[in-house]
């Protein structure tokens, strides 16, 4: 499997999943379950990034994956903190950030998702 089939799944079973831990009851096992699960996917859809081909540097993208990979770990650490607010406005940011992401991804000329949705 390729980075890029890699970076592809997991982001998109990272949303699949995010949107899983929004309606499920906070709090319950399985909300902490899906929620695990979202964040490794989220986890690996962000470290794959740096394997992605971009002309041989890193690019602007690549400041919302290191913002992704501290952003996770602080978010979980405010739900076990029992601070729950800053938890949801944690990754509901960190979220909105994949949902950008996706849709850059997608609607900018010269991207491979462009290419696979538009071309």
């Amino acid at each position: 499997m390729s980075m890029l089939q890699v970076h592809l799944w997991s982001s998109l079973l990272a949303a699949a999943l995010i949107l899983s831990v929004l309606v499920l009851p906070k709090g319950t096992a399985r909300h902490r379950l899906a929620g695990r699960v979202a964040v490794g996917a989220w986890a690996l859809a962000a470290a794959s990034s740096f394997g992605l081909p971009a002309w041989g540097h890193l690019t602007p993208i690549h400041a919302l994956t290191l913002l992704t990979l501290v952003m996770l770990p602080l978010g979980i650490r405010y739900a076990r903190q029992g601070r729950i607010a800053a938890h949801r406005t944690t990754m509901l940011a960190t979220a909105g950030g994949l949902l950008t992401a996706g849709i850059f991804a997608t609607v900018i000329p010269g991207r491979y998702l462009y290419g696979v949705v538009f071309g």
